[in-house]
């Protein structure tokens, strides 16, 4: 969803932070933090990739899309 000026006002494209993820719906329940870099900004929204350290639940995501 939309993101607050004060923040997108501090981001830009290679920007770098943590995330925390939560992912729920009725087949699978998982938090995590990951590492995401902005890929855009723009119209107050940010697009980034975030990538998960934890193998164990990078195994989990992997189990579930396939």
């Amino acid at each position: 969803g939309p993101c607050s000026p004060a923040l997108t006002s501090k981001l830009e494209v290679g920007s770098k932070f943590s995330v925390a993820v939560e992912i729920r719906n009725s087949l699978i329940s998982l938090d995590f933090t990951a590492e995401a870099e902005v890929l855009r900004v723009g119209d107050g929204m940010i697009a980034a990739r975030y990538v998960c350290s934890d193998i164990a639940v990078q195994q989990r995501i992997k189990t579930y899309f396939a």
